[in-house]
């Protein structure tokens, strides 16, 4: 919950930043004066993204611990299940097992899903803070292919920020497949394939 209303802060603050640096970068062009407000903002964009990035990097070693409690209940399952076939412990206690494999399922696609937004994110906020334009560059190959990897953000949002943002490849038979074997939709094939932009 904590990192859900961090990162959803943190996509805020994004936005209003955004607006804040346009606004003080066409006011500097007429006031030189403002150009110390201008250039808080560029720092304070900067910042954003390295928080951005370090949130990322914080959920890719979380998710690393959580596959690993999956695999040490899934383990302990199997265990108990033959401790059961031989009598020597309680259904209450495969049970026990069964319910802690579950919770442990679903930390791991809580974080799976966190990770992609910190994926699609985290690249605004670079770009936030490297273009001073505030032009968002088009998506490329391969974050898409990361976000679909995860599994974890409905089809019909990544199909919305490709028609928002664009990509910045054209489809080829070779990525239509790789998309399609991470689950890739007709529709979102065809955005994709008609949404390509320049840098």
């Amino acid at each position: 919950m904590f990192y859900k209303f961090a990162f959803v802060a943190l996509a805020a603050s994004i936005l209003i930043f955004g607006e804040s640096s346009q606004a003080a970068t066409q006011a500097a062009r007429k006031h030189p004066v403002d150009q110390r407000m201008n250039e808080r903002l560029q720092k304070a964009k900067k910042d954003l993204a390295q928080a951005a990035e370090d949130y990322k990097e914080s959920l890719q070693k979380l998710l690393a611990f959580e596959e690993d409690d999956v695999k040490s209940a899934t383990e302990q399952l199997e265990k108990r299940r033959r401790l059961l076939a031989q009598n020597e412990i309680s259904t209450k206690e495969v049970e026990d097992s069964e319910r802690a494999l579950e919770t442990a399922k679903a930390k791991v696609r809580d974080t799976r899903i966190q990770l992609a937004e910190a994926e699609l994110f985290a690249k605004s906020a670079a770009n936030e803070a490297n273009d001073s334009s505030r032009v968002k560059s088009p998506y490329p190959r391969e974050l898409l292919l990361r976000v679909l990897k995860l599994n974890a953000l409905p089809m019909q949002e990544v199909k919305e920020a490709v028609e928002k943002r664009g990509v910045s490849f054209h489809l080829m038979p070779e990525d239509e497949a790789a998309f399609s074997s991470l689950g890739a939709t007709r529709d979102l094939l065809r955005v994709i394939a008609s949404n390509y932009r320049t840098l």
